[in-house]
């Protein structure tokens, strides 16, 4: 018996034995064939996005513990990774003027033209190229991989891009192209897409038009600034801390407590008193047991307290919420682009005109001249010289106090009328809408075949000093699939700029295309490329009459 239990324990044995050695081996020929796959998907990196990625956490804590907070005052109630982002967004790895021709100017039909362009890929965090799809109106019959370079993104600084690397075609959609970028490229910080003539012909043999969209799924249009920008707050309660969110990778060991902060409800500040961590967008910031942060009305990070990947700092930022001493509501900007009106939501005082400030789309901190304050309105006076400017300036705050300069301040009361710290959007700014950039952007374009004048539009005054009459850059898409060079600039006043050409060509105009750098605005920032398109195609030998764009305006 003892033998026959033995023979038959020593057969289970061996039979485990057997099938352990078959799992092995069969687990390690499915890791092969998964490495074989891993590196194929590497070697094809360049032709099939990775659009199965995800984002890596932005915590380093259970977030069981966390609950969000108020959200950015600059109103984004959006997600950075929205369908189709993918990853983190990361910082830019070169920029600069991009496409300053129009590409091919014969057999370009002015139908064949885009239609859209979104970013469908980013993360920094790998080795892999970062993607952008473009689509045009017409099904693409052919491709000219040669000219990847005419494919870029930029804006909102006009003057400012990065040009494609390769592009393919996009299997999925027969009027699209995928545009690879080089890896570490922030897609997202850009607003345009742009592409030059000719680098594709439709089924009838015709090329592209040159020609620009607005850049879906970026993150520079939601009042945002080239740094890291706070969008909302999460906190844990038990932990007493807070996890300031940012809209992009930070630098880590970037961060002091005391420029994190948060008011209560009765308007008393109160100073962060330990950095925890610095981990990708987030900074988890750790208070004293005396300020609770379950009693946070409104969270403040001062600027300069982080930098990006890249090192640029942050403005002053600040989340939504109310508290019983004056808050800042909302900021206009006036008849005279000098003047902004800061609304708060009671009467003030104790000001002064440093208190006030102005933030353009790269950062640049712009403090007030003068002041007058009346009631619960405050009309502040700047430099003339932001006068150049007024498509820059994306935000507006005010730091009267000098609680986020105090560290150790964990004062529960309001200091009388003066305001709470606060920062928010600044609406009328042209530049952060949807495929706008710093420069002039053309709105609207309008003919007149009797007196052969074409009159173009742009979004704020042109710069008209040398009263130059050089048209180069300008031309007029013909019926016939040709740009042709208008004749001369007749004049420009103000946003208008009036164009002579051939009285044939503006009878068989369907549209208009203006390179990168025709015209600039008083502060020296060029127009990008653009195009209007007469979408009807027929032509009114008459009086003025529109011509519209695909692009949004």
């Amino acid at each position: 018996m003892t033998m026959r239990r033995y023979a038959v324990t020593l057969t289970i044995v061996i039979a485990l034995l057997i099938t352990a050695i078959a799992v092995a081996t069969s687990g390690s020929r499915d890791m092969a064939q998964a490495a074989d796959k891993t590196a194929t998907a590497t070697a094809t990196a360049t032709a099939t996005p990775d659009s199965s990625k995800t984002s890596d956490s932005s915590t380093s804590d259970d977030d069981s513990t966390w609950g969000d907070s108020s959200s950015s005052s600059t109103d984004d109630s959006s997600s950075d990774d929205s369908e189709g982002s993918i990853g983190s967004n990361g910082s830019d790895n070169g920029g600069g003027t991009v496409l300053d021709g129009v590409g091919d100017t014969e057999n370009v039909d002015a139908g064949n033209r885009l239609s859209s362009a979104k970013v469908l890929r980013q993360n920094v965090n790998d080795s892999e190229e970062e993607y952008t799809r473009y689509c045009f109106k017409d099904g693409i019959q052919s491709l000219n991989k040669g000219e990847a370079s005419q494919f870029a993104v930029l804006g909102p600084d006009s003057g400012n891009g990065v040009e494609a690397t390769n592009v393919r075609l996009d299997e999925n959609h027969d009027n699209c192209v995928i545009a690879g970028f080089e890896n570490g490229t922030d897609l997202k910080s850009y607003t345009v897409a742009a592409v030059e003539g000719g680098v594709v012909k439709n089924r009838d043999g015709q090329k592209n038009i040159a020609d620009s969209v607005s850049l879906d799924n970026a993150r520079s249009t939601n009042n945002r600034t080239s740094g890291p920008d706070l969008v909302r707050v999460k906190l844990s309660k038990n932990l007493n801390r807070a996890q300031f969110i940012f809209d992009e990778n930070l630098e880590k060991g970037s961060g002091n407590a005391g420029d994190f902060g948060f008011y209560s409800k009765a308007g008393g500040y109160h100073t962060g008193s330990n950095v925890v961590s610095v981990y990708n967008k987030t900074v988890t910031v750790s208070f004293n047991t005396n300020d609770q942060v379950d009693t946070a009305q409104r969270f403040v990070v001062t600027g300069g307290a982080i930098q990006d990947a890249s090192g640029t700092a942050n403005v002053l930022g600040t989340t939504s919420g109310r508290t019983d001493a004056a808050d800042l509501t909302s900021v206009s900007r006036d008849s005279s682009d000098t003047e902004y009106t800061y609304k708060f939501d009671e009467n003030v005082d104790n000001l002064s005109a440093s208190d006030f400030l102005l933030y353009t789309n790269d950062g640049t901190e712009i403090q007030a001249d003068d002041i007058t304050t009346d009631g619960d309105e405050v009309h502040a006076s700047f430099s003339r010289d932001i006068e150049d400017y007024p498509k820059d300036i994306v935000l507006a705050a005010i730091n009267s106090s000098d609680d986020s300069a105090n560290g150790d301040n964990t004062s529960d009361s309001s200091d009388g009328d003066t305001p709470t710290i606060g920062a928010v959007s600044v609406r009328s700014s042209n530049v952060t809408r949807s495929g706008r950039t710093t420069g002039p952007d053309l709105v609207s374009v309008s003919k007149n075949a009797d007196d052969r004048r074409i009159t173009l539009t742009f979004d704020e005054k042109l710069d008209d000093g040398d009263n130059t009459t050089d048209a180069s850059g300008i031309y007029l898409a013909t019926s016939d699939n040709r740009l042709v060079e208008a004749d001369r600039i007749l004049s420009i006043d103000n946003k208008k700029v009036y164009v002579k050409a051939d009285k044939t060509d503006i009878k068989s105009l369907v549209g208009v295309v203006i390179e990168s750098g025709a015209v600039s605005d008083e502060a020296g920032n060029d127009n990008p490329l653009t195009t209007k398109v007469w979408g009807s195609g027929d032509v009114d030998n008459g009086s003025s009459s529109s011509l519209y764009s695909n692009s949004s305006t």
